[in-house]
Order: C-alpha cells, then sequence, then structure tokens
C-alpha cells in the first residue's frame, strides 16, 4: 500500500541557529566512531583510531575510560559505532573482535553479542556495525554487493546491485527483511585459467546509491537516488512516497578523485 504526501502536507522544519555551545571539551580526538548522550547530559564517545570508549562528564570537563583494549570478556579492540538503547543502555560495535558491547546505564560494560544472521557459527556473521537503533532497543543494517553467481569453479563472482535493510531482535534473535534498497555494484576483475584464477574484487568510488536511515519508533526513511524521492516504511508494512525533490547532477573533478584517494591512503 503507498501513498503520496503532497507538498502541503509536509511539516515546516524550524531552522535553528546554533550559537554558543552549552558546553565544551578540551582533550582531542582523532577518529570519533560514535557518539551518544545520556539523560543527565554526559556523552559516550568511541574513537577507532586511539581505540578508546569514555564517557564525559560535560559538566565537570572530566572524561572516564568504559572498558580496556583486549579481546577478553567486556574488552574492545575497535569501537566502531555507537547506539542509543532503552533505559540508557549502549550498544558498541566492536569491529575489532566482530561483535557488540553492551554498557549499562552507568556505562559499565555487562555483556557482549553478536549477531549471526545464519542462526549459528556455519551462518553468515553480520561483520558490520548497524545503521540505527529503534527506541525498542533492535538494530538495523543493511547488506550490499550480496554474492549472487560465480565463484570457486563457476567463474568470476557475480553481485547483486541492491541490498536488503535488515532488523533485528536482540530479545528473540530473529532477522526480518524490510525492504531492498539500491547499492553499488563491485568493481570485478578476473585472470587466468579456472585452475589458476586471480581475482580482484573492489568498489567503485562515488557510486551513487539509496540513503537510509531509522526513526525511533521504526519507521526507516529511504531516499531513492534514481527517482529524487524519499519513501517511508512503516512498521504497519505500508510504504509512503513523497514528491520527488529537485535535484542537479554534480561532475566529479580531478581534485575530487585526489581527495578520495588521499582519504583512502590515511585510512
Amino acid at each position: 500500500v503507498s501513498a503520496t504526501l503532497s507538498q502541503a502536507q509536509q511539516p515546516k522544519v524550524p531552522v535553528q541557529k546554533l550559537t554558543t555551545p552549552d558546553a565544551t571539551f578540551d582533550e582531542p580526538f582523532t577518529q570519533v566512531a560514535g557518539l551518544r548522550e545520556l539523560r543527565n547530559g554526559d556523552v559516550i564517545v568511541a574513537d577507532m583510531r586511539d581505540r578508546t570508549l569514555q564517557r564525559i562528564d560535560l559538566k565537570t570537563g572530566n572524561a572516564t575510560a568504559l572498558s580496556r583494549e583486549g579481546s577478553g570478556p567486556a574488552e574492545f579492540l575497535f569501537p566502531t559505532g555507537v547506539y542509543a538503547l532503552p533505559a540508557d543502555s549502549t550498544a558498541v560495535y566492536d569491529m575489532g573482535n566482530q561483535r557488540y558491547l553492551l554498557l549499562d546505564p552507568t556505562g559499565k560494560p555487562v555483556s557482549t553479542f553478536r549477531m549471526d544472521e545464519g542462526g549459528g557459527g556455519g551462518g553468515m556473521m553480520i561483520l558490520r556495525a548497524a545503521s540505527g537503533a529503534d527506541d525498542k532497543g533492535r538494530l538495523y543494517y543493511s547488506t550490499r554487493g550480496e554474492q549472487r553467481g560465480g565463484g570457486m569453479d563457476g567463474g568470476p563472482p557475480e553481485f547483486s546491485d541492491s541490498g536488503r535493510v535488515v532488523r533485528y531482535d536482540r530479545s528473540t534473535g530473529k532477522f526480518d527483511t524490510l525492504g531492498v534498497i539500491m547499492v553499488p555494484k563491485p568493481k570485478v576483475e578476473a585472470s587466468g585459467s579456472a585452475n589458476s584464477r586471480s581475482v580482484s574484487i573492489r568498489r567503485v568510488p562515488m557510486a551513487p546509491e539509496d540513503a537510509w536511515g531509522v526513526a525511533p519508533d521504526g519507521r526507516i526513511g529511504v531516499a531513492r537516488i534514481v527517482t529524487d524521492e524519499v519513501q517511508w516504511w512503516l512498521p504497519d508494512g505500508k510504504r509512503i512516497t513523497g514528491p520527488p525533490v529537485p535535484s542537479f547532477p554534480v561532475k566529479v573533478t580531478e581534485a575530487d578523485k585526489r581527495a578520495w584517494q588521499a582519504q583512502q591512503a590515511r585510512s
């Protein structure tokens, strides 16, 4: 079921100017990978490059380390995402250990968990950070470049140009595919024979793709790159599509390409 929103139905968004900050923190960060504000105003910040996970009291300027680097219980290696869960609890995605670290409302690590879409050791482990969480604590992520053919003796692998938006419910361990988005197909280059084949798989920089995000109530907003429309996927399964948003193409210059290459070298 779908409906179209007219311009008159769209709410006017108030503009708020940011002037003097409410608080500051003087210690520098190298690569902030995620942050969230708690009810009392404290902020949890993950720095991927420095490998730190801190709770910052902005009223006093004090920072407290929430855990230590490692692969043991309640430890982390590369914190790359911070997600707000109900009752001021927090999930931190640890790319190094391929798991999530769960923090209680005080910031204390209490447990770890993984998202295994296959349902066991032989399944497909989700080795990526979530893209968001809703107010029920469910995590959302999207797949990209899923293999749909080839590989091994069947020739070079082939990949889909679509990805799935998936919801994971920690309380039940259930995965639900909510819809499909457009994603870039990676570039595949193969050489050699079937018995001695070399395959290179690279992502295409600056390729057009859909963007999406999750609202606290579980609605999914999808910006469609082809039609220039914003589509909402509602929890009851309905789809609401807004009018096309005026847009124009932007040429990718040689300077853009050099900047992208420099960024890849730094990372």
